[in-house]
């Protein structure tokens, strides 16, 4: 039909030519389709299957073309992804289909040692620490002095000692990437984000190097980062937020990261479900494996004695009250200098602190740890 529809379109043009060439009319419009027509369609029909067959080789060659193409690009993406999935598992052994890694914690049964900064906390939490450290100071600089004039009794030592350690603390040998992580449910997802993790980097003069926390959420010199919404059923991962500690990108002995937990304000928006956050809890963990280090329920640590969530604004009597804050320490990792190499120490507190008594606790017990530190060197 589209054959005969496409000759027909150029009869009259045809029958006007064949007019003017000889001078007349053709006989009948059967003569046009014996004549013409018929070579016209035998000739259209033998093209028309020509170019089919054109056409098929084409597009069998082009496929047969562009699938060898595909997976011959397709073996290096297949290398590098395989690469990947190989390093990812070096890397992080949680990822691992075929592998796992037990950490053993072991308890010596011996006592240790009291650490600087353990010993100057614990002065520090029972309002004794200025007193403390004026009587001793006092005691010291007397027994330097007996000990210059040669006046010293028998049996009598330094009167600063350093008595056992009363707080879970763990070398962190073998570990060289750590994770510090909230959750505010490790069950279910919360309606509200209310509990966020943050570390805070001191040197051993009390000097603060660097903070990370959600408004900063990198820093590149130290190789720590915060991430938020880490959940991963897959991997069994129930924290929502965490902080990703390199402890190789700190190598100066003395340096201290005094690992915190805060509350979002979450003023002005939908009160919450009763019992909600019962089961919020923050851990120290392994980032290559997620195995917990230490942890603690946040409901399990004692608040501070008459605190309440709103104070008067100090300083402005007629503004609104002002957040009560609340903070809660977890513990600090010091890169401690040894004979043999530097060695990470973790030291577990776990307890909480309010704005009214503490605006920034961090600086505070950077302070403890500098004072700490400087007394027992001196």
């Amino acid at each position: 039909m589209n054959i005969a529809k496409t000759f027909l379109s150029q009869n009259f043009k045809t029958s006007m030519q064949h007019l003017a060439d000889k001078n007349h009319w053709r006989d009948t419009f059967k003569d046009q389709l014996n004549v013409d027509f018929k070579d016209w369609m035998y000739d259209s029909i033998a093209r028309t299957l020509e170019n089919k067959e054109k056409s098929s080789q084409f597009k069998d060659g082009l496929c047969k073309d562009q699938l060898k193409e595909i997976g011959t690009e397709k073996d290096p993406i297949k290398r590098t992804v395989r690469f990947n999935l190989e390093a990812k598992e070096k890397s992080r052994q949680i990822e691992s289909k075929d592998k796992r890694t037990v950490h053993f914690m072991f308890n010596t049964g011996a006592p240790s040692r009291i650490s600087p900064f353990a010993r100057k906390y614990q002065k520090f939490l029972d309002g004794t620490m200025a007193a403390t450290e004026e009587e001793e100071k006092e005691k010291f600089d007397g027994y330097i002095g007996r000990l210059v004039g040669e006046e010293l009794e028998d049996g009598e030592t330094n009167p600063i000692a350093y008595g056992e350690m009363p707080y879970f603390h763990c070398e962190l040998t073998g570990l060289s990437r750590l994770s510090f992580s909230t959750a505010d449910d490790p069950f279910y997802k919360t309606s509200l984000p209310r509990f966020y993790p943050e570390a805070s980097v001191f040197n051993q003069a009390g000097e603060l190097l660097g903070r990370v926390n959600p408004t900063t959420s990198k820093n590149p010199e130290f190789s720590m980062n915060y991430l938020d919404d880490i959940r991963d059923p897959v991997l069994k991962i129930n924290d929502d937020r965490k902080i990703q500690i390199q402890l190789g990108g700190i190598r100066e002995p003395g340096t201290v990261i005094i690992l915190c937990v805060k509350e979002f304000d979450n003023t002005g928006k939908p009160p919450t479900k009763e019992g909600e956050f019962d089961r919020a809890w923050f851990r120290l963990a392994n980032e290559e494996t997620n195995q917990t280090i230490d942890y603690s329920m946040v409901s399990k640590i004692e608040k501070p004695e008459e605190y309440v969530e709103q104070i008067p604004n100090e300083d402005d009597e007629d503004a609104p009250p002002m957040r009560n804050d609340l903070t809660y320490l977890h513990g600090i990792l010091y890169l401690e200098a040894n004979d043999q190499g530097n060695k990470w120490v973790f030291e577990s507190f776990k307890d909480s602190f309010q704005a009214k008594d503490h605006k920034d606790i961090g600086a505070k017990l950077g302070e403890i740890y500098s004072r700490g530190l400087s007394e027992y060197n001196d």
